[in-house]
């Protein structure tokens, strides 16, 4: 959750690093738990200029945002 994106898109948050983390963290999961389904990894920003207070926030749904 971002105020704006005058700086950076939330998505450029998302670094190669914290990806990695996540990745080795569904890694780890899927090993223990089988699943016959593909997992895949999104990203949700939220733009909310009020913090939690905003009564609109701006949503945007990022499917398959990364690629393992």
């Amino acid at each position: 959750m971002r105020k704006d994106d005058r700086f950076a898109s939330a998505m450029e948050f998302v670094t190669v690093e914290k990806q990695r983390r996540v990745i080795a963290t569904a890694q780890l999961w899927l090993t223990q738990n089988e699943t016959a389904l593909q997992p895949r990894f999104d990203v949700v920003e939220v733009y909310a200029p009020e913090g939690i207070l905003t009564k609109e926030p701006k949503i945007h749904h990022i499917e398959d945002a990364f690629q393992t």
